[in-house]
């Protein structure tokens, strides 16, 4: 879904998917680059699905988009990792174990995102914590 440059990384990501079925549950930003979460709505249900976009001359363009999470390249050996997941109904904050360090992570429409911005690929994925684990 790759096209012409964009004013925000928003529009970006949702060119090509029918407006009246996605909408945009996270925004995550870093320089010239951004993750968009988007819950599409085929057959009644959200759907995520996660777009990479990068900002150039002519505006926010589409790079990938993807199904799941994971650990994309930003330039130079490093990227950006993002986890997300749905979470139980009613849930209002996820946390996510990171590197042996935990993190609040806001949820919307039952899902949450945990990105982390210029790491080389780690080599132990994040962890959804119980919520015993975060006593």
């Amino acid at each position: 879904m790759t096209g012409p440059g964009f004013t925000t990384a928003e529009q970006a990501a949702l060119n090509g998917f029918p407006p009246e079925q996605t909408s945009v549950l996270f925004l995550a930003e870093s320089g010239e680059h951004a993750v968009v979460l988007l819950a599409t709505n085929a057959a009644g249900r959200s759907y995520p699905y996660e777009v990479f976009c990068r900002r150039t001359a002519a505006g926010w363009v589409e790079v990938s988009g993807v199904n799941g999470p994971g650990w994309r390249p930003t330039g130079d050996s490093l990227g950006v990792l993002t986890f997300w997941d749905q979470v139980a109904e009613g849930t209002p904050i996820a946390a996510v174990r990171f590197d042996g360090v935990d993190h609040r992570c806001p949820v919307r429409r039952g899902y949450f995102l945990f990105t982390r911005w210029d790491i080389p690929e780690p080599t132990t994925p994040p962890v959804l914590l119980d919520s015993a684990d975060t006593d």
